[in-house]
């Protein structure tokens, strides 16, 4: 199964998300995707900031919702979320690894960024081909051009590094990552054209 990943990068200033409106392709948005497209599979966040800010969204979007359980009141009820815990993600820290709802093994939750998350998301729900789009690496957001990702080279270090994981395991599980992003600073991973995967 495919699934396009959808980052919040700058890259995505303008984008016709139409563009990736297939039945038979998944997609996971990060943040605040859920409102330039509305029609968006699943979309996830982590923060609680993001839910104060955005809960009437939250509220209409239609969607599959994943959320870190910090992120939401405890007695927020919604038919569509799905609440993570990163302790149940890392409860088998010797082999690294879970068994999704097929029954196929995956790596654990690695890192503190919706980007990385979305990834481990479409792993969990049996997708073999994942696609990132909007994954920038580089600052800037869809709704803010100007706004630096990280100003920490130590924590953008750590942060390419869990996106190396995920390469170095795709081969162990069955599962290949690639990017439609030729400017993105993730350049580990192969680069197609979004027309080519569509």
């Amino acid at each position: 199964m495919k699934c396009i990943c959808i980052g919040c990068g700058a890259s995505l200033i303008g984008f016709d998300f139409s563009r990736i409106d297939y039945p038979y392709i998944e997609t996971i948005g990060t943040n605040d995707i859920m409102q330039y497209y509305p029609k968006v599979k699943s979309c996830l966040f982590l923060d609680q900031q993001f839910f104060e800010v955005n809960e009437e969204l939250i509220k209409n979007y239609n969607g599959t919702i994943w959320a870190h359980d910090r992120a939401i009141p405890k007695d927020y009820d919604n038919s569509r979320l799905v609440r993570f815990y990163t302790k149940q993600w890392l409860a088998d820290l010797e082999d690294r690894e879970h068994v999704n709802q097929y029954g196929q093994k995956f790596p654990v939750f690695l890192g503190r960024l919706s980007g990385l998350t979305a990834i481990h998301i479409a792993i969990h729900i049996g997708c073999d081909e994942i696609y990132l789009l909007g994954y920038d690496m580089k600052g800037g957001h869809i709704y803010n051009p100007d706004l630096l990702l990280h100003n920490d080279d130590n924590q953008f270090r750590k942060t390419m590094a869990r996106f190396q994981f995920f390469k170095d395991m795709q081969d162990q599980y069955g599962y290949k990552i690639f990017n439609c992003n030729p400017d993105s600073a993730i350049d580990i991973f192969p680069f197609v054209k979004l027309e080519d995967v569509l």
